[in-house]
């Protein structure tokens, strides 16, 4: 009884450090409009998205079939900041739901990532499916602020993504 006692102390105290190094991980990142915890190899690179094909054709229909990039690129409605991490194979996208014309996170997976399907909500997250867009066993993970923005967080590793979602902080 003793040794199974003490057993099953030596895996609780080995999970615990473990769950102490993975969270040692994580660094805390101000990205202006929210912070969020990315991991410490993170080599974030920022460029613009677009907002989805709905945005995009009704800017090309309002300006008579065609619209220069740089155009559609100087319009925040057409756009949101995209960081990069190739290190960890993330993105994270900023969407203010009023300037880009992206409602909440359903509308802004549905525009930007048509062939994404929702998985799951984990307390406060929205976790969606992205096999079909990044390949197998890729997901995105989703978190609103009351109407007003959506962050959304892709990748391979869902743990993480979960992790750095349940860090979002709102400015």
């Amino acid at each position: 009884m003793n040794k199974k006692l003490l057993n099953i102390l030596c895996v609780l105290m080995l999970l615990c450090g473990l769950s102490v190094v993975a969270a040692a991980d994580l660094t805390n990142h101000d990205f202006t409009t929210f912070k969020m915890d990315i991991p410490n190899d993170a080599n974030l690179t920022e460029e613009t998205g677009f907002n989805g094909k709905d945005v995009i054709e009704n800017a090309v229909r309002s300006n008579g079939g065609s619209i220069p990039v740089s155009d559609l690129e100087s319009d925040p409605a057409n756009t949101h900041p995209v960081w990069t991490d190739n290190v960890n194979n993330i993105s994270i996208q900023f969407i203010n739901c009023e300037e880009d014309k992206l409602s909440d996170h359903a509308n802004a997976m549905k525009q930007m990532y048509a062939n994404s399907t929702f998985k799951e909500d984990s307390g406060n997250l929205h976790i969606y499916d992205m096999s079909k867009v990044r390949g197998e066993g890729s997901y995105g993970v989703c978190v609103e602020n009351n109407g007003k923005s959506v962050v959304v967080i892709t990748g391979d590793d869902l743990d993480l993504l979960k992790k750095m979602g349940e860090s979002v902080k709102f400015n």
